[in-house]
């Protein structure tokens, strides 16, 4: 027969009590421990949802903070590439100035610019082809293309390719159309096409004209920048002033259109340029002539912006539409590789020839970049941007060009004054007097450099803003998260008092028995 004062129900109401006691201690144990209020979002149910949205907002900010870390990493070496590019153009700006105020006839001085001029071409596609981590500045959204391909191996090599004197060869492009997007119709896209006419009336030395059609320099090489089929006004003479057309140019002797009078060393003589020749090739005809085919031009230096080597794609032919390679260049007649082959096609006016000189490899593709949520801007920058575009067409024309030919640097002083205003344009917003070739595009090195340096503001501006709301969303988080120490070291002292008290409690009521009262 049992004795004890306590009934089963009471027991296990006592043991109920403590186990929750103890529930209660572990729950403020694992708090203390995590320093969290909850290991789930159950346990501060009323609160998950606002909890969650802050949350995903401090996620989302992070993402954008470390993109436009990522970005300022890219646009910091931009910056960096841009100030060597500044350096290497405002330099050699420098060099052509002391060249212009010596003697621009001189060899030496005449091979030195042109070296000079190499050089900094070397240094701009050096530049231009900077990566960071495989990826490409420059090369617009084709980051994984080197952007620039001048095809440098020396100076001589690029002067066997732009020979300086489109009549008879090769002249480097003197305006953006045809340095960048090169593109030869019937109509279009010969050398002087667009070209803005120089009429000023300039001084070439004695001259000699002949009973006949021809005038004749007595400095060889003086008319090599006359192109064939423009014309020119002579003044200053005793009996041929006018207005010519020139029907060929070897740089030294004018054969014209027009008769001339014999008059020989005439030296208050003046020479200037009213028109340039007719825009496009005017008709194209293909000979198969067995191991060098030809395509000649009906007009004369129409092929003058095609190098020797250099590809070219024919379309809207009856029988010749295709890839080539030039092999060799009058400016009239290309010759193609041996391997090349065409159909015999009479003159025509129907193709389309495009080149391959352009030196970018890129694309004009722009991104965009998304500093925060409802803000974003451009990224257009490439290595055809006009302030390196002009840079790198004024440093070619200076370097074409044998010394001592007709389209060598001695013999065309006006390339000297045509780059400098090139130079200048790629480095300033602004560039005194007019331009040589045609409006050119307004973009400088400085104008980058300005929007660069401002979109690394925005995104440093970007960014501390950022690093303000992540700090206040992650206080609002720890505010609903975590725990108070000192509260919850207090309440896990108070449940451990109250759990000894309720052990010992136990502990003497399990101990009770009427056999005490006996």
């Amino acid at each position: 027969m049992s004795t004890r004062v306590a009934s089963f129900s009471a027991n296990q109401q006592l043991i109920n009590l403590l186990m929750r006691g103890q529930q209660r201690m572990q729950e403020t144990q694992v708090q203390i421990t995590s320093e969290k209020v909850s290991q789930d979002y159950a346990g501060i149910a009323p609160v998950s949802e606002r909890l969650v949205n802050i949350e995903n907002s401090t996620t989302l900010l992070k993402q954008f903070k470390a993109n436009n870390d990522m970005l300022d990493l890219d646009m910091n070496t931009v910056e960096v590439t841009l100030d060597g590019i500044q350096k290497t153009v405002a330099d050699f700006r420098d060099l052509l100035n002391n060249f212009q105020s010596g003697d621009m006839s001189d060899e030496t001085q005449v091979k030195n610019i042109q070296e000079a001029a190499f050089r900094a071409m070397t240094d701009m596609q050096t530049n231009l082809n900077i990566d960071v981590g495989g990826k490409y500045l420059f090369s617009g959204a084709r980051i994984s293309s080197i952007p620039v391909d001048m095809e440098l191996t020396s100076l001589g090599d690029f002067q066997t390719r732009w020979t300086g004197n489109a009549s008879n060869g090769t002249l480097y492009p003197v305006t953006r159309g045809h340095n960048v997007h090169p593109k030869l119709t019937a109509t279009a896209g010969t050398p002087w096409d667009g070209v803005n006419v120089d009429t000023t009336a300039r001084d070439y030395g004695v001259l000699s004209f002949a009973a006949g059609t021809s005038i004749t320099a007595a400095t060889a090489g003086k008319f090599a920048n006359i192109p064939v089929g423009g014309t020119i006004t002579i003044a200053g003479t005793a009996g041929n002033n006018g207005t010519y057309t020139v029907s060929a140019n070897n740089g030294t002797t004018i054969t014209t259109v027009e008769a001339t009078a014999l008059e020989a060393g005439v030296a208050a003589a003046t020479v200037a340029m009213a028109t340039y020749p007719t825009s496009g090739f005017g008709t194209l005809a293909f000979a198969n002539v067995g191991v060098a085919d030809t395509i000649t031009a009906s007009r004369t230096g129409s092929f003058g912006n095609v190098p020797v080597g250099s590809k070219i794609t024919i379309t809207g032919s009856a029988s010749n539409n295709g890839t080539f390679t030039v092999a060799a260049n009058t400016g009239t007649v290309i010759t193609l590789s041996s391997t090349d082959s065409l159909v015999n096609e009479a003159a025509t006016a129907a193709p389309t020839i495009t080149t391959d000189i352009s030196y970018y490899d890129g694309d004009s593709q722009s991104t965009l970049h998304k500093v925060t949520e409802g803000r974003e801007f451009s990224m257009d920058l490439n290595a055809i941007d006009p302030a390196f575009e002009k840079a790198i067409r004024a440093m070619s024309i200076i370097a074409q060009g044998v010394f001592g030919t007709a389209g060598g640097l001695d013999n065309n002083h006006k390339r000297v004054d045509d780059a400098q205003y090139l130079l200048t344009a790629a480095l300033e917003p602004t560039s005194p007097g007019a331009p040589p070739f045609e409006t050119e595009q307004t973009s400088s090195i400085e104008k980058v450099q300005m929007d660069i340096g401002f979109n690394r503001l925005l995104l440093d501006r970007t960014n501390k803003s950022h690093d303000q709301l992540i700090g206040f969303f992650d206080q609002r988080v720890a505010d609903i998260e975590n725990i108070n120490p000192l509260d919850a070291i207090t309440r896990l002292l108070d449940d451990q008092k109250a759990m000894e008290a309720s052990y010992q409690a136990m502990a003497t009521v399990r101990r009770l028995s009427l056999s005490n009262y006996l």
